[in-house]
Parts: C-alpha cells; sequence; structure tokens
C-alpha cells in the first residue's frame, strides 16, 4: 500500500459473506454475534493463511438503522425490500446515527476489537464495508437516486452529506482500534450507471473527504467501484487512496498503466465466472496472470475483483491463496 516491493505478492479474500457462510454462520445473525464471528475467522486463518483477517460491516446495518428493510435468502446476499426515504421531505425527518442503540454496531466493536489484539500483530486487520455513498442507494433507492441525479441534485447532495456524517460517526470507533486497512465501497458512482462527468460533479469530492478523513487515523484507504472504472480511474487514484479494488472487468493492464505505481491495486479475480463456477485450475491461471500484470513491481494484493458468493467452493478460495504463497515471491519469475 506504501508503493514498495514486500517478499511475495500480498493476498486476501477481502469478504467475511462467504467467510461466515462457509464455516456455518448464518448471514442475518452473523453480524450481532461477535464471539462467534471471531471464532470463525481463527478458522479461516488456521485453515487458509491468507495475509489479512477481514472486519466488516454489513451492507444492511447502517440503512436498517433509519429504516430500510431486508430480505435475507437462505444463500446469496440480502435483497433490499423498502427503502428508509421513498420521497425527499423523508429524508429531513431522520435523526443522525447513534451507536450505541445499535447492536450490531457494538456487536462489530467488539468484534474489531477481539481482532486487533488476537491478530493484530500477526495479520493485517482489514476493515470492509460499503461506504457511504453506496449505503445512500440503500437509504433511498439506487433508481430513485439517479433519476434525483439529474432532477433534484441538491437533494442528492444532502442525502449524500448526510450519509457520509452517519458512516464516519459509526466508523470512526474502529479506526481507533487501530485497524490496517478501511476499505470501503462507492458503487453507484460506477461508469455502468453513471457518465464519468456525474461521478467527478457528485461524488469524487466525497469520496476525497472519506479517503483523507481515513488518513487522519493512521490506517490506509482503499476503495471499490463496481463495473469497468477505467474511465474514472485516474480520477479515482486522485482522492488518495492508498489503493483501488477493481473488479474483474475492468483490464488489470489498462489499469496499471493509467495510475502508475503510486497508487496500488486490488483484485481482481472474477468472483463469479472463476471463484465460484471455474476450477481450481482456472483460478491459479487467472491468479498467475493478474500478479504477473498486476503485481510485477509490487504494489498489487492479489483478491476477488468483488464480493466472493457465499456458493464458492473452497478449494478454489484456497487456490487463489496457495498461489500467491507459492508462486508470488519477487521477484516474480513464473
Amino acid at each position: 500500500m506504501s508503493g514498495g516491493i514486500p517478499d511475495r505478492v500480498p493476498v486476501s479474500i477481502v469478504s467475511s459473506a462467504w467467510v461466515f457462510s462457509t464455516y456455518g454462520l448464518d448471514l442475518q445473525t452473523a453480524y450481532k454475534d461477535a464471539e462467534r464471528m471471531t471464532e470463525v475467522w481463527r478458522g479461516f486463518n488456521r485453515d487458509f493463511g491468507a495475509d489479512a483477517i477481514v472486519l466488516s460491516l454489513s451492507s444492511t446495518v447502517i440503512p436498517s438503522y433509519f429504516g430500510t428493510t431486508w430480505k435475507f435468502p437462505k444463500s446469496g446476499f440480502p435483497l433490499l425490500m423498502e427503502p428508509a426515504v421513498k420521497e425527499m421531505s423523508e429524508l429531513e425527518e431522520l435523526q443522525q446515527i447513534d451507536p450505541s442503540k445499535d447492536e450490531q454496531l457494538q456487536a462489530c466493536y467488539r468484534h474489531g476489537t477481539q481482532l486487533v489484539e488476537e491478530f493484530g500483530d500477526e495479520r493485517c486487520v482489514w476493515f470492509m464495508t460499503t461506504g457511504p455513498l453506496s449505503n445512500a442507494a440503500r437509504i433511498t433507492e439506487t433508481e430513485f437516486m439517479m433519476e434525483c441525479l439529474i432532477e433534484e441534485p441538491d437533494f442528492v447532495r444532502d442525502l449524500f452529506r448526510f450519509s457520509v456524517d452517519a458512516w464516519k460517526i459509526a466508523v470512526k470507533p474502529i479506526l481507533e482500534m487501530g485497524v490496517d486497512v478501511v476499505d470501503f465501497s462507492s458503487s453507484p458512482g460506477s461508469p455502468d450507471l453513471i457518465s464519468p462527468r456525474m461521478y467527478r460533479e457528485f461524488f469524487w469530492e466525497f469520496d476525497r473527504e472519506v479517503i483523507q478523513w481515513i488518513h487522519e487515523y493512521g490506517a490506509k484507504a482503499v476503495f471499490h467501484i463496481c463495473g469497468n472504472t477505467l474511465r474514472i480511474i485516474e480520477d479515482m487514484a486522485k482522492t488518495g487512496a492508498n489503493g483501488l479494488s477493481i473488479d474483474s472487468m475492468l483490464d488489470m493492464s489498462l489499469a496499471r498503466e493509467a495510475i502508475g505505481k503510486k497508487t496500488a491495486l486490488v483484485g481482481n479475480l472474477d468472483p463469479a465466472n472463476i471463484l465460484m463456477n471455474g476450477t481450481p485450475d482456472d483460478v491459479i491461471a487467472a491468479s498467475l496472470e493478474a500478479m504477473k500484470i498486476g503485481g510485477i513491481n509490487g504494489g498489487f494484493v492479489l483478491a476477488p475483483g468483488c464480493d466472493v458468493p457465499p456458493t464458492c467452493p473452497r478449494e478454489n478460495i484456497a487456490a487463489m491463496i496457495n498461489t500467491a504463497t507459492e508462486y508470488g515471491g519477487y521477484p516474480l519469475t513464473y
């Protein structure tokens, strides 16, 4: 994350949903049980030995505090059922978040403290969560927010300001406990949804503000935007992020050419076609290619391009991690 070349390519799953599901922890109740979450990560560390232990805050927690409701399938990720804000006037009625009143935030803080104390000297403690601009599309709804970008831009800015402030309040205790990396998503800013001009106009300043705030606490900042972000990747790097988590459809070589080595790349194995539906040999081949293209001179973390589906086979995750540990030593010679 600092631009240097380590002993070998670091590797991480940067996902908790898959870990929880694999070790028998139901996603609907997982984030309320700090001790069980910590126990699961002990098992993952023992069985897989990746370079990071991932503390996470579910995408449902902050929006749920304000009234958003969800459906939890038996497998897969939560589905938004009813947003907290359906009309613009409802935003003014929301009271700012109070972490002391939220069971899942309190569980996250206990879990994070346990991970830092137990693994902080051995592994990178990597905090991963939806960012405030992604939360905004869950406090309202993505389609409604997209319409407002055109028709009611002042409302969108007010919504983003509210969501950023809520996110900072919720995340501050996590930064104070001493996590190493904060990895957040700003997925509604994807060029697959809005133009690069709109990203720069509405999203960029908030992403930069969040990253500067993370740096004030001494942590490294990584952020993710889904889809093919090549048209905005230079803007993403200009936020001051230490690393950019890139999706599988983005050409790694073009990403590296666009941003140089100053900003690390994290990714970008295809979570569905390779990690979920591929074979271990497919994973090995994709991992070798990603390391050679993205990490030939350091500044790279081998990881999935986005969140890992809970149904991904264990042997494929093991193949990704083992490829980095067996073949990722610098200088890369394979």
